[in-house]
């Protein structure tokens, strides 16, 4: 069972991993990118944000039964470091709505 979970959480992990490179994306393009289209660069950054999150429940509910404390403590870790992508997702957001504001 607890090889299984491991397994279960390699997934999510992935996309945890993957939301931080879109953000950095995001980030990256945020003060280049053409002003007619940079709500897609929100959309792109909120997008990640969520997935992450969805990412980090899946990751949590598994931790209990994996006993291998170096499996453990990794994935631990992944799920904790949702709370910067969430943060740099946010502040892209923020950036792009303060830009549009009227």
């Amino acid at each position: 069972m607890a090889a299984a979970l491991r397994e279960a959480c390699a997934p999510p992990v992935a996309v945890i991993e993957t939301a931080a490179e879109v953000v950095s994306l995001a980030e990256r393009i945020l003060p280049i990118g053409n002003r007619s289209v940079i709500t897609d660069v929100v959309a792109a950054a909120e997008a990640a944000r969520a997935a992450a999150t969805t990412a980090r429940v899946n990751v949590e509910v598994n931790l209990g039964g994996i006993k291998d404390n170096g499996a453990r403590a990794e994935f631990s870790a992944s799920a904790r470091s949702v709370d910067l992508i969430v943060e740099r997702a946010e502040k892209v957001t923020a950036a792009v709505r303060e830009e549009l504001a009227v």
